[in-house]
């Protein structure tokens, strides 16, 4: 099982190769995951974790290239790599709503013309996070 945050980014790093297209090249990266906040399952044990599965529960390695960002597939018991879960072009995007915590800093991921989806990072991410928003919206971002 993969927790060490060395160990995770090697295993990604193994994966991330073939996905990308010629020419393009990784910039960022952080470890996601989606839906309700961690607290709900945290503190209410397996029934939290059935609704917050039910209310879509999902873990990501989330890469910023040059030109897209590549949600990958990450397996809920042992952090590794499961495939690609979808692509976004960089250009038709948007985060707002960043809010840093003390454990999990939440902010919405807005594909052009989709629903956003609301995204928890564990503090143990924090560098890796502002240095993701920074490459996607250079222009304005202050980091916390």
């Amino acid at each position: 099982m993969a927790v060490r945050k060395d160990t995770i980014k090697k295993q990604f790093a193994e994966a991330i190769p073939p996905l990308l297209e010629p020419g393009e090249r990784p910039v960022a990266a952080v470890f996601m995951q989606s839906g309700v906040s961690p607290w709900v399952y945290v503190w209410s044990g397996l029934p939290g974790l059935l609704v917050a599965y039910a209310a879509g529960l999902a873990q990501y390695y989330v890469v910023l290239t040059d030109r897209r960002v590549l949600f990958l597939w990450a397996s809920m018991i042992s952090a590794r790599p499961k495939g690609l879960a979808w692509a976004d072009p960089r250009s038709q995007l948007s985060v707002s709503q960043v809010r840093p915590g003390k454990v999990f800093t939440t902010f919405r991921y807005t594909p052009h013309g989709k629903r956003s989806i609301r995204v928890n990072v564990h503090r143990m991410w924090r560098d890796e996070l502002q240095a993701f928003l920074r490459e996607l919206a250079p222009v304005g971002y202050q980091s916390w």
